[in-house]
């Protein structure tokens, strides 16, 4: 910050302002520098901007378990709506989006926008949740971390001898199903059969295991960000994503 203000009190540079974040002049005692502060409802920002997450094996429950400890509930809940909405509206890196949400505790609102690349056209809307305690009538389904679009598991029952035939599932870049063959294994017939104890898979939103944090909440701040978007596909989302498609390859959020 003070290599940025040093060139921005440099005449000779030519610089006549700097956008930066309020929080990092306020902890410098630089407030009183600050001429404007622009508020979200002007300038909308990126999903999960300002958020710090640790990734964690999907089916280590104890380092789940420990890491819940460090959750930020506002801020969890804020992301997991912006990701849900992001999901949704197949947003990505060359995908101009943005959003801006509020969690007071109880009540969600979400702001967002999907614009197309020279912001000529653009979609915004809001979608408003006052109580995410109390559970909604259309839940979204209940997901598993193990059950991601790379690693599913299909029944079939064609021609395995003890009627079940497990195939990995994996969607390719079209949306079509691809079914992977499983590798063959070998055992010895006098081998005695082995029992091996798993844990039960947390249930994750958005990606996201928060098993300190009240999952009816999290389950409706997941629903009113797919509804966000939902609501921007109506209102003309689906053409402005095609108009960018048609210049530049879209990479989808990782899941």
């Amino acid at each position: 910050m003070n290599t940025r203000w040093e060139k921005l009190s440099n005449p000779e540079l030519g610089y006549d302002a700097m956008i930066a974040a309020v929080a990092g002049f306020q902890r410098l005692n630089w407030a009183d520098r600050i001429s404007e502060i622009i508020e979200p409802d002007r300038v909308l920002y990126a999903i999960g901007q300002g958020a710090l997450g640790i990734e964690c094996r999907h089916d280590d429950n104890d380092t789940i378990r420990m890491l819940s400890v460090l959750n930020h509930e506002p801020t969890v809940v804020c992301c997991v709506a912006e990701r849900a909405f992001l999901r949704r509206i197949e947003g990505g890196c060359s995908i101009p989006n943005a959003v801006h949400t509020e969690y007071n505790g109880t009540g969600l609102t979400v702001n967002g926008i999907l614009l197309n690349l020279d912001g000529s056209r653009y979609v915004k809307d809001q979608i408003e949740n006052s109580n995410l305690t109390v559970s909604m009538t259309t839940p979204i389904p209940s997901f598993l971390v193990s059950q991601t679009d790379d690693d599913l598991l299909l029944a079939d029952d064609d021609t395995q001898p003890h009627g079940i035939n497990l195939k990995r599932k994996r969607a390719d870049s079209n949306g079509d199903d691809t079914l992977l063959p499983q590798p063959k294994t070998t055992a010895s017939i006098s081998s005695p059969p082995t029992t091996v104890e798993t844990s039960p898979l947390l249930r994750h939103f958005a990606h996201v295991c928060c098993v300190n944090i009240n999952e009816t909440i999290l389950e409706n701040a997941e629903l009113c960000g797919t509804n966000l978007a939902v609501k921007l596909m109506q209102m003309g989302a689906g053409s402005i994503l095609e108009e960018i498609r048609q210049n530049v390859p879209i990479i989808p959020m990782q899941q």
